[in-house]
């Protein structure tokens, strides 16, 4: 086997193992294992690794593995605290200022197929919202609509239930559209 055959094989292992053959390092420091104890333990409220890791959702035995092999395997951490809504962010830069990409900043990726998705998307969006706007009393209007399905579109993975937003939306138009309000 040619030592060209054997670069690729290799180039190819890494790549599978979701490693760059350029040797160049993150930038980023995650947190070793003895600070991901730390910080889990404040999460979870338990002072046994064995408990901890229950929490996490994982066996107390993935701790030894960590241990013995000196590092920690991320995705199952990541898999662990989303599982129980711990939020990234403060798990792995908590005193860090990150930037939220705001839809207007991302861009568009295989339009061919995302233009399907998006126009799917946004008939399921208005198939929603329309019955909601007449449930409320608010006029079906391409504005209302427009609002309705902004909302609509800002759901990613059902974080928050969409049908309960876009009531709530609904709720905020009608009063909204019904004049100021004078309280008692």
């Amino acid at each position: 086997m040619s030592n060209d055959n054997i670069n690729t094989k290799i180039e190819s292992f890494d790549v599978i193992r979701n490693k760059s053959h350029t040797g160049m390092k993150s930038k980023v420091e995650l947190p070793d294992l003895e600070e991901c104890m730390y910080r889990l333990r404040l999460l979870s409220g338990e002072h046994k690794i064995s408990h901890v890791m229950r929490w996490l959702g994982v066996s107390a035995t993935t701790y030894a593995n960590w241990k013995r092999r000196g590092n920690v395997n991320y995705s199952t951490l990541v898999e662990g605290l989303l599982r129980n809504g711990i939020s990234l962010d403060w798990f792995f830069a908590p005193n860090q200022r990150l930037h939220y990409p705001q839809p207007g900043e991302l861009g568009e990726v295989r339009p061919g197929y995302d233009n399907r998705v998006f126009v799917d998307k946004t008939l399921a969006g208005l198939a929603l919202a329309e019955p909601i706007l007449k449930q409320n009393g608010v006029p079906v209007t391409e504005a209302t609509k427009r609002v309705m399905l902004d909302t609509f579109m800002l759901e990613r993975s059902n974080v928050l239930d969409i049908k309960t937003a876009l009531e709530q939306v609904g709720k905020a138009l009608a009063v909204a559209m019904s004049g100021p309000q004078q309280e008692p």
